[in-house]
């Protein structure tokens, strides 16, 4: 009895509701954006609301007007490419809403995330503890590599044989448990695996530096269980005319030099981009001396083009890296190891949004990297340069998210990942047999807005296989990893979060 008045009452409610839903009147927030210092205004700044996936562009004036929008509370952000997101909250109500932003060139304080879910999400609204670092701020340290540049944030140390094969260390994980990418994707490197080995990540041509500390495993696999560097290099929203930006610094300890420069023209739907640079160090000096063999030298460039039709977009870009570090020796050291190492980057990158089904919007990213790398010994007795090892990695690797529509309280990502890998190291201290390697995994992250509290919770199954050449037998490894976590808001910016996380790591090469 109790069963069929349920029914009933779910069957005269639930069109009542669906008809008030349709019949909910639409709003549009409108506004300016202006650069300080000076109050000039913001060309071509993308203005996105998170929370309905919604964007706009700013026109000369620095105008913007975003329409269609269901009344509630919005993080509303300001990107313009190399320089600090601003991010702010409106409430939205029935009718119109205005919203002036100001952009500056200064680290702000409220920043946002696209590497703890796949989409962007306001840091303070983060189940992860997460850590961004702008342009500005990778600018100042003058880094050599990745790991010079994010050493000293929060949980955040370096791992180094030299400035030149700097590498993350989070809350004391290090190696195969943090995971480097760039725009979501693996970079192809063997930095993980060996000390000695350099991020070919080209920090000064970033828009920012996102770091997830703890557990990343739900979105990004086994070797993420201590955390997530993402570098992200671009906003995927096309612009017209001609932009671009450029970077110098030096210092005169190690007598270091180097610049980075980019631009990008939209022209009709279709968007040009390139950007390039190199850095070099001297040996370092300190108190008791010259460090010797401690110099770096590195060099890259980056083009491409991408098609942006109404409703998604689709881009194809080639990349090349080249660098060479020495490795420091004792002052009575007479043969000295140096490292060359290159990378050939190929990838293609599509999104589509604002769909009318059950699927609102996905992305899609694809990156081959060709990575080499060769270590020498030079004998300055014999004054002889010899080739001690080399090693290949060459990697294939996908990611696919799909948003689903918004059902109620109830937003999510779902989608899939994977890479595959062929590794070749020859030579006195090869680490490891020729391997292939293949992993795929598919995820569900799925949230659900309540008005005073927020629930996080995901599920991932992940596959990994190894096929070593000689008298080893394949092995193949499969596992799930889970998340469920709560965030309670107390104040603006400040709020309790708890998580349970259940990570599955397997084996690395």
């Amino acid at each position: 009895m109790h069963r069929q008045v349920i029914i009933v009452l779910i069957s005269i409610l639930f069109p009542l509701a669906v008809t008030a839903v349709g019949q909910e009147r639409l709003s549009s927030i409108h506004g300016a954006i202006v650069l300080k210092p000076g109050g000039a205004p913001a060309r071509n700044a993308v203005v996105t609301v998170i929370e309905a996936k919604r964007f706009g562009l700013t026109d000369e004036k620095g105008r913007f007007e975003i329409t269609d929008l269901p009344p509630g509370e919005y993080h509303v952000v300001a990107h313009l490419d190399h320089v600090p997101e601003v991010i702010k909250t409106v409430i939205v109500g029935t009718g119109e809403s205005s919203l002036d932003l100001e952009l500056t060139l200064t680290p702000v304080s409220e920043q946002v995330t696209v590497t703890t879910t796949g989409s962007p999400e306001a840091v303070s609204a983060s189940f992860e503890p997460v850590t961004t670092v702008s342009s500005i701020e990778l600018g100042q340290r003058n880094p050599v590599s990745i790991g010079e540049a994010l050493e000293g944030q929060p949980g955040v140390a370096k791992r180094s044989f030299g400035p030149g094969s700097g590498r993350p260390v989070i809350r004391g994980f290090d190696g195969d448990r943090v995971l480097v990418l760039q725009d979501g994707l693996r970079l192809g490197s063997i930095a993980s695996q060996s000390a000695d080995e350099v991020e070919p990540l080209d920090v000064l041509s970033l828009d920012r530096v996102e770091i997830v500390k703890g557990p990343a495993t739900l979105l990004y696999g086994s070797n993420a269980i201590g955390g997530v560097v993402n570098g992200i290099s671009s906003s995927d929203v096309y612009h017209h005319g001609l932009s671009g930006y450029a970077t110098t610094f030096g210092s005169t300890n190690n007598s270091q030099a180097g610049g980075n420069g980019g631009f990008k023209y939209g022209w009709r739907n279709f968007l040009f981009f390139a950007n390039g640079g190199g850095q070099k160090t001297n040996d370092y000096r300190s108190a008791l001396g010259t460090v010797l063999n401690s110099y770096a030298r590195g060099g890259n460039m980056m083009g491409g083009m991408g098609w942006f039709p109404q409703k998604g977009w689709i881009e194809i870009s080639y990349s090349y890296d080249r660098r060479r570090h020495g490795l420091p020796v004792e002052p009575d050291e007479i043969d000295f190891e140096f490292l060359n190492e290159r990378r050939h980057s190929y990838e293609v990158k599509a999104g589509l949004r604002d769909l009318s089904g059950f699927i609102e919007g996905g992305d899609f990213a694809v990156r081959y990297n060709d990575y080499r790398v060769r270590e020498f010994e030079f004998e300055s007795d014999e004054n002889v340069t010899e080739l001690e090892s080399q090693a290949t990695n060459k990697n294939f690797n996908f990611r696919a998210n799909l948003n689903h529509r918004r059902n109620g309280r109830l937003s999510g990502t779902f989608g899939a990942s994977g890479f595959t890998r062929d590794f070749v190291s020859v030579g006195e201290e090869a680490p490891a047999p020729r391997t292939k390697q293949h992993s795929f995994a598919a995820y569900d992250l799925e949230r659900l807005d309540l008005e005073k509290v927020d629930f996080q919770f995901g599920l991932r199954i992940e596959q990994n296989g190894y096929n070593p050449e000689g008298n080893f037998r394949d092995r193949n490894f499969v596992g799930f990893s889970g998340s469920a976590g709560m965030r309670l808001p107390l104040w603006s910016g400040g709020s309790f979060v708890a998580n349970y996380q259940h990570s599955f790591r397997a084996p690395a090469l």
